[in-house]
């Protein structure tokens, strides 16, 4: 199981980028659909130096949601 509880919250606040594994975590679906998702062009990724990135602008565009949407951090 990954250890995502603290770093995912941490990370939506200070990265402009999420890895596919953390999209996956946010859009609540597995890592293997999440990368899936990804070579067929349903979620949005960048590749920067071997890795794809999921912008996460790009994203909320994607989902349909205001800027600023994606956090974890409680409201």
């Amino acid at each position: 199981m990954l250890k995502t509880t603290i770093a995912i919250t941490e990370v939506c606040s200070m990265r402009m980028t999420l890895t596919i594994t953390e999209a996956a975590i946010l859009l609540g679906i597995g890592r293997s659909a999440a990368y899936q998702a990804a070579r067929n062009g349903k979620i949005p990724v960048i590749n920067i130096g071997g890795r794809k990135l999921v912008p996460v602008g790009s994203l909320e565009k994607f989902l349909g949601v205001e800027p600023g949407t994606i956090s974890l951090t409680p409201a």
